[in-house]
């Protein structure tokens, strides 16, 4: 049998398309690698030490836990600093939310209840970071917020 021209012409486009989705398919599998591993980088801070997956790696959504109150900005030094923070989260149970004191300064603690404590004497006088770490066992939400411990009036 003698092949067509038009036979011919339709075998070339066919491997013409096939090398068009091939190019396109390894175009999207690259933007779909560098996003995966950009959000890595962006979320590895706050998730580094926990071994968490992150929202994309699971089946279905899950709501990120959230602080709802806003802690005290400034303490007098010599006076107890006490901040009881409250978390939530829509779709877990609030045993097993977990909250941590990520960084802050050395005369500050974390209760197993939630509360922020801590005693500033005069040599803390200054403004600290704060980082306070909420996590659901899926998601890592990060909370910074800075205290200034303030002179007292005894002091001056």
């Amino acid at each position: 049998m003698e092949r067509t021209k038009r036979g011919k012409f339709s075998k070339n486009r066919f491997v013409l398309f096939i090398l068009l989705f091939m190019l396109l398919s390894g175009a999207l599998i690259a933007v779909a690698v560098y996003t995966r591993f950009a959000n890595l980088d962006n979320r590895s801070e706050a998730s580094s030490d926990q071994g968490l997956e992150f929202a994309g790696d699971q089946e279905s959504e899950s709501n990120p836990p959230e602080l709802l109150n806003i802690p005290a900005k400034s303490v007098v030094e010599g006076e107890k600093y006490t901040f009881p923070a409250k978390i939530v989260d829509s779709d877990t149970e609030p045993a097993n939310l977990e909250l941590r004191l990520s960084e802050g300064p050395a005369w500050l603690y974390m209760t197993d209840d939630n509360i922020l404590y801590g005693y500033p004497r005069q040599e803390h006088v200054g403004v600290h970071k704060i980082v306070l770490t909420v996590t659901d066992g899926k998601n890592v939400e990060r909370n910074e917020f800075y205290i200034e411990v303030k002179e007292s009036s005894s002091a001056k």
